[in-house]
């Protein structure tokens, strides 16, 4: 069989440099080291704490509960949180942890699972792609992390092995006969593209590039027919493959990691600073309506934009995605708890247009008195218009963000406004194991969930680290 080829040699266009500076070669001055240090060296210990306390209640389940210690397996019983979270150790200079959980990663057994069905797209991100990045990262020394990725890519295939050659996306892996996944979401069905492709550089087997390049294609054919044209639409359907009449668009949950502008929109706020928010857009008729909602998984917006603005000459974008993340810095000092909840709705003649026909007023009262109410009773930070979802899930999008800011600008601003949300999130999550869930941000002492999703090691904390790190 003839398979597609990936691409080769050097860019024919010089890459302009992306990070501002280098603390280890660029003069930083003696106030931002000392003061960048101890920081470091806190998110390191956050991580330790964590992670020792995986290590001895949960060891290989996929995650611990922060709470009771309890082991939760909610990603097939693969240690989900040990091999997402497995390159962490590396790069914090935690050499003797890494190389304890690489031994351990080579005893996971992906021939069995404790569940029927498996989520190609959470596997595939948090395994596969924990797995290829810890043996690039560690100097392609751990043979053993490639050869894992290639038992685990093997199975995943089997995802692939449909009559169209869309890949499904809930798979019970013990079936023979497969049908193709319809009503999807995109992030599903594309995001793993990047796993597969990397697959397939070490091993020279372009089998798994073959498969996800079959998938991409049909989604560019589908890309500038949709109804907000050159963005897909959340929803699809693989079976037919109508990827574009869905009207519903977003970066945020179910499609925030196949792509990353109908979407940015200026926030009201009491300061008037200038902020931008990544909404979410519903297209009816050619007629397109922005809902200004704030989601923690938008956030990455904000660096995918940042870097693109030197890398394809275009330094305007980067005041773009300055104010993006001065959204979401925005978000966590709206609340009392000084963290932003999963999702939110901005601001205050949208406050009246939100409520004003769902709540019971006297109407001889004035806007002014209306706001007051709804404030008070929804118990509303100043900004907001409605909270959906309270909760913090120790999610990594927004301290991602920030951490793009400090590097693409040099600003040491950056690094104070990653430490304050940082200090925040440690203040309110950590437990006597590790680091717990939030129910309601907007709480001054928020009570915690007996949940740690593996992000929260294999992201969140290593962004807070790299902030400081040289």
């Amino acid at each position: 069989m003839c398979y597609p080829a990936l691409a080769h040699g050097l860019p024919t266009v010089p890459l302009s440099r992306i990070q501002k500076f280098s603390p280890l070669t660029d003069s930083e001055g003696n106030v931002t080291r000392k003061t960048r240090a101890p920081r470091r060296e806190a998110a390191k210990e956050s991580l330790l704490h964590s992670w020792s306390g995986y290590k001895k209640y949960a060891w290989f389940s996929d995650e611990v509960g922060p709470l009771t210690g309890q082991r939760f397996d909610p990603f097939n019983g693969w240690a989900a949180a040990l091999i997402d979270a497995l390159d962490a150790p590396w790069i914090m200079e935690l050499k003797d942890e890494f190389e304890h959980a690489v031994r351990a990663a080579e005893d996971t057994d992906f021939n069995s699972a404790k569940t029927d069905e498996i989520s190609v797209f959470e596997t595939t991100i948090c395994h596969l792609g924990g797995l290829l990045s810890s043996y690039e990262i560690s100097g392609k020394g751990h043979r053993v992390l490639l050869q894992k990725a290639v038992e685990l890519g093997e199975l995943l295939m089997g995802a692939f092995d449909t009559w169209n050659r869309m890949s499904i996306t809930r798979w019970n892996w013990r079936q023979e006969v497969f049908s193709v996944s319809q009503g999807l979401c995109h992030a599903e069905l594309g995001t793993v593209s990047l796993e597969f492709s990397k697959l397939s550089q070490p091993t020279g087997n372009m089998k798994c590039y073959d498969a996800i390049k079959r998938v991409m294609d049909e989604l560019e054919i589908a890309q500038p027919r949709t109804k907000l044209p050159g963005i897909w639409p959340v929803h699809g359907d693989a079976g037919t493959r109508v990827f574009d009449e869905n009207n519903e668009f977003s970066l945020g949950a179910q499609s925030d990691s196949l792509y990353e502008e109908h979407l940015f929109r200026r926030v009201l706020n009491l300061g008037n600073t200038p902020i931008l928010v990544s909404g979410d857009t519903h297209v009816n008729r050619n007629n397109i309506e922005v809902v200004v909602k704030g989601q923690h998984l938008t956030c990455f917006a904000s660096g995918m934009i940042g870097l693109a603005a030197p890398a394809f000459f275009r330094p305007q974008d980067l005041e773009v995605a300055i104010q993006l993340a001065e959204g979401y810095v925005w978000a966590y000092n709206s609340t009392a708890s000084g963290i932003a909840p999963e999702s939110y709705v901005k601001w205050h003649v949208a406050l009246l247009q939100h409520w004003d026909d769902r709540m019971d007023f006297d109407r001889a009262t004035t806007p002014d008195e209306r706001v007051k109410t709804i404030i008070d009773g929804q118990r509303l930070s100043p900004g907001f218009v409605d909270i959906p979802k309270r909760e913090y899930l120790l999610r990594p999008e927004d301290i991602e963000a920030v951490f793009y800011m400090y590097r693409l600008t040099g600003d040491p601003k950056w690094m104070d406004k990653a430490w304050g949300m940082f200090e925040q999130i440690e203040k309110h999550t950590r437990t006597h194991i590790a680091a717990a869930s939030l129910v309601d941000t907007i709480l001054l002492q928020p009570s915690k969930q007996d949940k740690m999703e593996s992000f929260w090691l294999g992201e969140t904390l290593k962004y807070a680290y790299l902030v400081f790190a040289e």
